[in-house]
């Protein structure tokens, strides 16, 4: 049997063997920086509200206005966000606000497989002007 023909079926075997590796380390890499994308437009989105909330003139409604838009610009699907205080119109100066923003990985994932699972999360404190 002649080398050519040997080797060929090795390639095609190294091939089989190898590619599905391959594809699912670049997907999972994709996954990562998916997830860190999340992460990051959660502390975004955090800092965002917590900074309209201190400003001394902020109401609620300001605040929650501040938060949808800033959500929506992110795209993060199945957010929550808890503001502690909640009524943020009768804070004296100096008071600390903190904004807790959740996200649920599977909602916010590239592909349909699970490289993730449980929610994602970030904290914001700030003091009341």
């Amino acid at each position: 049997m002649p080398k050519d023909k040997q080797r060929r079926g090795t390639a095609t075997v190294e091939l089989a063997v190898c590619l599905p590796v391959m594809v699912i380390l670049v997907l999972g890499a994709i996954e990562c920086t998916t997830m860190i994308f999340v992460e990051q437009s959660l502390h975004v989105v955090g800092y965002e509200t917590a900074r309209s909330a201190i400003l001394p003139t902020a109401t609620n409604s300001e605040v929650q206005l501040r938060l949808n838009e800033v959500i929506a610009e992110r795209k993060l699907n199945g957010a929550s966000v808890q503001i502690s205080p909640s009524d943020i119109e009768v804070l004296d100066p100096g008071t600390h606000i903190t904004v807790t923003v959740t996200a649920p990985a599977a909602d916010n994932a590239v592909f349909p497989l699970k490289f993730f699972s449980g929610d994602l999360d970030a904290v914001s404190v700030m003091s009341k002007e």
